[in-house]
């Protein structure tokens, strides 16, 4: 199982203050949208992805050249007031604008190397349309990996989708329209070992019992919290590297 196990670091040279804080409110505003993305105020130059630079100052510029010879996959983006003397580019132009802005880091993203292209595959298999939202909500921004999610609403359809495509996680509700969890969780894993996390609203014993028997990795009562769905985000992505 290949995981891609850090967000994308977003550096930066010679920004403005302002620059510095609109981009901090983007990232607080917008954390679901840039959920793949992570703003290094300072340092972190060298492991950096995705650097910003000040276009309206030489020194800035000139510290990017130099770092391109130790980080030669980093993407470049260009921040500058007078865009039409700049011969630089990509190039955004002040003020920013989320929009704009956003576009900008899709597709310097899309230029990095393939590891920083392959996602997490989460699928989400629970009849409650609250708890598909709130685990679509949450789960992006508690994993320091990128993400995509599927989601079903009974066992039947998790099986199906189980067997086009592969998740490397799946949470999955004991309680569903026909096939339980526990049938599904039995058949998910004879499909390919994937880790699986059984949800419950019921916290008794019995049912932890019957998870594991099931050959559940992990077992949450809902609503899960933040603190316990990172949790299980660590214990999948460590043992995907004992894997490896």
């Amino acid at each position: 199982m290949t995981i891609a196990c850090n967000k994308i670091l977003i550096s930066h040279i010679g920004l403005t203050g302002r620059d510095q804080k609109f981009i901090q409110n983007i990232f607080r505003l917008s954390a679901q949208q840039l959920s793949k993305f992570r703003f290094a105020e300072e340092g972190s130059l060298e492991q950096a992805q995705i650097v910003l630079v000040n276009a309206d100052d030489e020194q800035s510029i000139s510290h990017w050249q130099s770092l391109k010879f130790k980080n030669k996959t980093a993407q470049g983006i260009f921040i500058g007031s007078e865009p039409e003397q700049r011969a630089v580019n990509p190039l955004l132009s002040r003020p920013l604008v989320l929009k704009k802005f956003v576009q900008a880091l899709d597709q310097a993203a899309k230029k990095l190397p393939e590891q920083w292209q392959e996602h997490l595959q989460v699928l989400v298999v629970d009849d409650s349309l609250p708890i598909r939202k709130f685990l679509n909500l949450r789960l992006p921004n508690l994993c320091e990996s990128l993400m995509d999610m599927a989601f079903a609403e009974t066992g039947e359809q998790a099986v199906a989708l189980m067997s086009e495509r592969r998740f490397d996680m799946v949470f999955l509700d004991i309680v569903l329209p026909g096939m339980d969890g526990y049938q599904v969780c039995r058949q998910l894993k004879a499909i390919a070992p994937v880790f699986v996390v059984m949800l419950t609203s019921n916290s008794s014993p019995f049912d932890r019992i019957r998870g594991n028997m099931a050959g559940c990795d992990a077992y949450l009562t809902k609503p899960p919290t933040d603190a316990q769905l990172s949790d299980v985000f660590e214990r999948m992505v460590s043992r995907a590297r004992k894997a490896v």
